[in-house]
């Protein structure tokens, strides 16, 4: 991982190109794209055997032929819904409404989801970026298990100014397999460990998010009735909420 880029260095290459200050430092962070988009360029395919298989992305490629003819097959453009501004930028009200039925029945929400508190954003690194803007003052971190999808932490600080904090039941004492990954304990100890180490390098931590990997721990942890089986984070804003 390269060293973060020092204030000099972003004040350089912001009278270089006249950028602002916020583009000259995320001008000098890894791009990582960069390395993706050479590795995307063989990736294996029934035509291309001596490709790479991708397990950074949760996508299961056998069906990409099955889902764009599925696509080509079932889809209907519906001008006024789906050109222009459509029906708005925060999501169809058709959308939300299944969405409301869905977060009501499967999750058993302590008070009712509304229509109105649902915004549609495009893609989980938006959903971050977002949030993590909402919620982080410059500085502020976000406590993450590990392991995390790599896109998390520009998503949590390039725009937001937000720090992400790892919390790894790898380094916590009791640990001694990979069974662990699903003891409320050692995950609870992972997160205070977690927290105590962020707030010693003088991070205010503002949330904990939670992702698909986590859910089987998270459901242990904190009681979760029925299992959570959706894809995007869980973000606890409370740190209460946690512990």
């Amino acid at each position: 991982m390269a060293t973060p880029a020092s204030h000099a260095q972003a004040s350089l290459a912001g009278a270089r190109y006249g950028l602002s200050e916020r583009a000259a430092y995320n001008s000098l962070q890894d791009q990582p794209w960069d390395t993706i988009e050479k590795m995307m360029t063989n990736i294996w395919s029934p035509d291309n055997t001596n490709g790479l298989v991708h397990l950074g992305v949760a996508e299961n490629t056998l069906l990409y032929k099955e889902v764009a003819t599925h696509i080509n097959n079932s889809s209907t453009i519906i001008p006024d819904h789906h050109l222009g501004y459509g029906v708005g930028p925060r999501g169809s009200p058709r959308l939300k409404k299944a969405l409301v039925s869905f977060f009501n029945s499967e999750f058993r929400a302590h008070e009712p989801v509304l229509e109105k508190e649902i915004l549609i954003l495009p893609g989980v690194m938006a959903l971050i970026d977002a949030l993590a803007w909402s919620i982080c003052n410059d500085g502020e971190g976000i406590i993450v298990p590990v392991p995390f999808y790599t896109g998390f932490k520009p998503a949590t600080s390039t725009r937001a100014r937000g720090v992400l904090v790892p919390a790894s039941i790898q380094s916590v004492g009791k640990y001694q397999c990979l069974d662990d990954v699903f003891d409320p304990e050692i995950n609870r100890k992972a997160l205070e460990d977690a927290l105590l180490r962020a707030t010693q390098n003088g991070v205010k931590v503002r949330a904990v998010m939670l992702t698909k990997y986590e859910i089987p721990k998270l459901r242990k942890l904190f009681n979760l009735e029925p299992p959570l089986t959706h894809d995007a984070p869980v973000l606890i804003t409370r740190w209460e909420d946690a512990m």
